[in-house]
């Protein structure tokens, strides 16, 4: 299994940036925080990374069926488009 690190610094108030090791980050603030902006919520995260795994389930087990269309979208109530 990989070794994971995430560092996560305070930028104000709610508002925080989380970076990986390879350089990648993305900013964490309330919806309602202007100076934030463009963020994810934690909430938004979490349904994020439900779809980025989900996705990657789908790209692993399903190799010989096309699914390059593929979106997945995960929240409350969402209907295919």
């Amino acid at each position: 299994m990989a070794d994971y690190r995430i560092e996560t610094v305070r930028n104000g108030e709610r508002d925080w940036t989380a970076r990986n090791d390879r350089g990648a980050e993305v900013r964490i603030a309330a919806a309602d925080n202007p100076d934030a902006q463009p963020s994810f919520t934690p909430v938004e995260l979490l349904l994020a990374a439900l779809g980025g795994c989900g996705g990657l389930v789908v790209d692993r087990t399903a190799r010989t069926v096309d699914h390059d269309a593929l979106r997945v979208v995960v929240g409350p109530g969402v209907r295919d488009q």
